[in-house]
């Protein structure tokens, strides 16, 4: 993909969220469905297959990636292997994330780059920035080396890839 970070990414999205944000992007991936569970050796088969020289980032988005933090932290340490630019986006703050009983969550935070934080909220989106669907959120630089990449992406603005697989079509950007 390349709506969702900086050049030619992996887009990755996780199944399950608690959170029930109102006109969510991705309400068909709130439930947490155990039939579509992809164990991380199967996933860890798929990332080896991939030619990594021709991937700029990994962007993983969900549902809620947080929910699932062991799972996350194992996959996250399988892609941090092959790229450093990882883009994780969550529903949950940052601090609600760093404060957490969970350790899981703050040691996935040692793989993240780039943190997309904030519950959308369909009256805060002011429909032209990037990376953020709605006003509340923040990005968070846990790699400070990747903020002027970031910076020369979020110049061009808002973009909409659509994907056909299957015969069905998805959508895939921060619309309006």
């Amino acid at each position: 993909i390349t709506s969702l970070g900086p050049g030619k990414r992996i887009g990755i999205w996780t199944l399950g969220c608690l959170k029930k944000c109102p006109k969510c992007a991705n309400p068909e991936l709130r439930s947490f469905d155990k039939s579509k569970d992809l164990p991380i050796k199967s996933l860890d088969a798929i990332i080896s297959s991939i030619d990594f020289s021709i991937i700029d980032g990994i962007t993983i988005s969900g549902g809620e990636p947080f929910c699932q933090s062991e799972d996350l932290l194992e996959l996250l340490v399988l892609l941090y292997r092959k790229k450093k630019d990882i883009l994780v986006f969550t529903g949950y703050t940052f601090d609600e994330l760093n404060f957490s009983d969970n350790p899981y969550i703050r040691e996935c935070f040692r793989y993240i780059g780039v943190l997309v934080t904030g519950e959308y909220i369909d009256e805060l989106n002011d429909n032209h920035t990037p990376l953020l669907a709605s006003t509340n959120q923040e990005i968070i630089f846990l790699k400070q080396n990747l903020r002027p990449l970031y910076g020369e992406y979020q110049k061009k603005g808002r973009q909409i890839q659509n994907i056909f697989h299957n015969n069905e079509m998805m959508s895939v950007g921060i619309h309006n």
